[in-house]
């Protein structure tokens, strides 16, 4: 059996079965592993072993999803960035906006001496500031979960069935099927 039932508590006999992937691995692809494809207990699925391989062993895990047939990935994608980027993204945003609206003097400043005009300067500011604060938070926003996989410290592990899940053995998929009961406790 895949799990151990006790007095008020489940675990799992095979501690193997407990595995986790990266946000990175997640939200590749723009979400494509929260597109729909075939699954359930006796089905194969033909994207093989790699799905799995993209996965590891680990003592506890930090999110757990269970991955929705009906709702639209680009629902699933849009939240799931947002829950796992949006404050760096917004954090990288103020700091490149405040970043630059410090240097606006220096440069209005070495502008005028230069002979540009002031206007022409501080307008120019005006949208770069802005600017550059939007396109770092672009940026970060869909790149944080790559930058956050490769950093112990912010690590995240999630469980995502279908890449935590054994997908082409039937027998270790039919376990990990019948061990989400002890994942979840």
């Amino acid at each position: 059996p895949a799990c151990i039932q006790g007095p008020g508590n489940i675990r799992l006999s095979d501690p193997t079965l407990l595995r986790g992937t990266t946000t990175a691995v997640l939200l590749e692809g723009l979400g494509q592993r929260l597109r729909g494809s075939v699954g359930g207990v006796g089905c194969v699925s033909s994207e093989g072993d790699s799905e799995y391989a993209k996965s590891f062993e680990v003592s506890e895990l930090d999110v757990f999803l269970s991955h929705s047939w009906h709702a639209s990935w680009v629902s699933k994608y849009i939240l799931l960035l947002l829950h796992f980027n949006l404050q760096p993204a917004l954090v990288a945003s103020v700091a490149v906006g405040v970043f630059c609206s410090c240097f606006q003097d220096r440069w209005t400043k070495t502008a005028t001496e230069s002979g540009i005009s002031c206007w022409s300067v501080y307008c120019r500011c005006v949208i770069w500031s802005p600017m550059a604060g939007f396109i770092s938070f672009v940026v970060v926003l869909f790149s944080w979960h790559f930058i956050s996989s490769r950093i112990t410290d912010l690590k995240t592990s999630v469980f995502l069935d279908k890449v935590c899940i054994h997908q082409t053995d039937l027998a270790r998929k039919e376990e990990g099927i019948k061990a989400i009961g002890a994942i979840l406790e």
